[in-house]
């Protein structure tokens, strides 16, 4: 990961150091929709903690020590944005993330489940599945030529799945979907006609009653538009989730137990753009 991060490092000081050596006159564009699909390898922070206590027994499981579960992974991320207004300061945006993982081992140890009893030298396949959908909507209170400030609020949707099978036989110990509201805070700032600047913080907590709920999506990207229609860029992506309710709640929210889930990571990606008609 070291390496990962100093490679982000270089690209990122080359990218800034060649848009500043141009003589360009274009102007600071602004984009009427953007779309951009890349990734991410994560490799720090990385933990998965699944108490499963409407098994009735208390159980919490570090997925990565006792399943095998990788502590790095490959997470693929999207997002596409459009902005709107008479003064072109509003934007709503949908997003995806998924963090896909699986494992197969042999144990080396009985492993129990709940009520599942899995015996020693039994060959398990573990499944545990993060997906983020995002919603949201954000306005720029201050805005000029080259920066952008904005305040908006979004809708985290977040299907959470774990499984364990062995002998062809799955057992699902954890399978629900977290809608949790958002408030973001947003900059931009274009260095150079070319070279953008853009800082995303996302932040939720709730307590109500048994149930807590905290999120943090930070996202640093420096981003080059190489053509009028397309761009790449760079940046770091850090996202922390803890859920945790002792009892199901009256809407039928069907969890009982606790998650964490933290990653850490470099992120590329690719981005098209269109441009507003003047």
């Amino acid at each position: 990961m070291r390496i990962l991060l100093n490679s982000v490092f270089v690209i990122l000081l080359f990218l800034t150091n060649y848009s500043l050596a141009q003589e360009n006159s274009d102007e600071y564009s602004k984009d009427r929709f953007s779309a951009s699909l890349g990734g991410f390898y994560t490799g720090l922070n990385n933990s998965v903690i699944v108490g499963i206590d409407q098994l009735g027994i208390g159980l919490s499981l570090e997925l990565e020590d006792a399943l095998g579960l990788e502590s790095s992974a490959f997470v693929l991320r999207g997002d596409a944005t459009y902005s709107f207004g008479k003064k072109r300061n509003k934007r709503l945006s949908i997003g995806y993330i998924g963090l896909l993982r699986k494992s197969e081992i042999t144990l080396d140890r009985k492993l129990e489940v709940g009520d599942v009893v899995f015996p020693l030298e039994t060959k398990i396949s573990t499944k545990f599945n993060l997906e983020i959908y995002e919603l949201s909507y954000n306005w720029g209170f201050f805005q000029d030529e080259r920066m952008r400030i904005g305040l908006g609020g979004g809708l985290f949707v977040m299907p959470i799945g774990f499984s364990i099978a062995a002998n062809e036989n799955e057992s699902d110990f954890l399978q629900f979907t977290a809608p949790l509201p958002a408030l973001e805070v947003s900059t931009e700032f274009y260095i150079t006609p070319k070279l953008t600047y853009t800082q995303t913080l996302n932040l939720f907590y709730i307590r109500f009653g048994t149930f807590e709920g905290a999120l943090t999506d930070l996202n640093l990207n420096l981003e080059y538009r190489a053509f009028d229609h397309f761009a790449f860029g760079a940046g770091l992506n850090s996202f922390k989730l803890n859920l945790e309710a002792k009892e199901e709640l009256f809407w039928e929210f069907d969890f009982k137990g606790s998650v964490r889930s933290s990653y850490f990571g470099a992120l590329f990606y690719a981005k098209y753009l269109i441009k507003y008609k003047e």
